[in-house]
């Protein structure tokens, strides 16, 4: 078995931020070419990092979109059928718009864009994990009200308590819900405005988060229309999807002052779950980074 893959030659390591992305923030000449400027926000004090890091090894887990198989084998069909074609589509996109100076996508692009975009924010951990904390919870409430047949008469609840059983949840049953939460959010973003924002001198950055939403409103949910998505698709170019967008066209490109670079930027770093990337080694970034150390973008379970 090579390293990094299962005795079939399928990936094992499964990114939820795709390679294809990461590029267009990565280092752009010498010997550092797809490698990438790691910010954590683990550190309790802000930290420059000393070395960058290849693309291939960050934002991915190990089996991260593993199914198991009827044989007791995990499929891993979704990442390197199904999604490694969306991966692969994405940049392509991203490519053609950034030769436009009018932009202008069929409708056809636009919707498979916009799936890109939803399935970029669904498939993110942030997500995956809390929608899997809320299938936890699901169950140990449930254990409250049913009863065991136990001898002893003890409520799972009970058994719970005492150590007796514990609640897993394995990471495969998010990825329905992830499909659900993408197909909900790709309605709404397709049906808004996009303005392009282009920054040549100061440059966006990317995280382990990618996709930030945004709403003057906590109580609504990505899929209501007030929410606004920001997608920085490279260094140089962010896309922001929002019904207050009030440009005559569907697809507007504007410049982006420094002021406005420095705004997304702030988004980008509160939405990381862990880490920021980009193609430069600051300070500033690492205050930044660690400014929001403990905040992330994520879904709030209400019980």
């Amino acid at each position: 078995m090579s390293l990094g893959k299962t005795s079939n030659g399928a990936p094992r390591r499964h990114h939820f931020v795709p390679q294809g992305h990461l590029r267009r923030f990565c280092i752009e000449s010498g010997v550092s070419r797809n490698h990438i400027w790691v910010y954590d926000k683990k550190h309790e004090q802000p930290v420059v990092p000393s070395k960058p890091r290849a693309i291939k090894s960050i934002g991915a887990l190990e089996g991260y979109y593993d199914v198991p198989g009827e044989n007791g084998e995990n499929d891993v069909s979704l990442e390197t059928e199904y999604l490694q074609k969306i991966d692969d589509y994405m940049p392509k996109v991203v490519r053609k718009i950034e030769n436009m100076t009018n932009i202008q996508l069929s409708e056809e692009e636009k919707a498979n864009f916009s799936f890109c975009i939803s399935l970029l924010l669904a498939r993110n951990p942030s997500v995956r994990d809390d929608v899997e904390s809320m299938f936890k919870w699901a169950a140990e409430r449930t254990a409250k009200i049913v009863k065991t047949l136990s001898p002893m008469g003890f409520t799972l609840e009970e058994h719970l308590r005492k150590g007796d059983l514990k609640v897993e949840v394995k990471k495969f049953v998010s990825i329905p819900a992830m499909f659900q939460f993408a197909t909900a959010i790709a309605e709404n973003i397709f049906c808004m405005p996009w303005v392009f924002h282009s920054s040549q001198d100061v440059h966006f950055l990317t995280g382990d988060n990618p996709v930030v939403i945004s709403s003057t409103d906590i109580y609504v949910g990505p899929a209501h229309p007030s929410c606004e998505f920001i997608f920085p698709m490279t260094r140089q170019l962010c896309l922001v999807c929002s019904n207050s967008n009030t440009y005559p066209d569907d697809m507007t490109l504007i410049n982006a002052d420094p002021s406005y670079v420095k705004k997304i930027n702030l988004a980008v770093a509160w939405a990381a779950k862990s880490q920021i990337y980009c193609d430069t080694q600051s300070k500033e970034i690492a205050e930044l980074v660690h400014r929001f150390r403990k905040q992330r973008q994520g879904i709030q379970l209400l019980s």
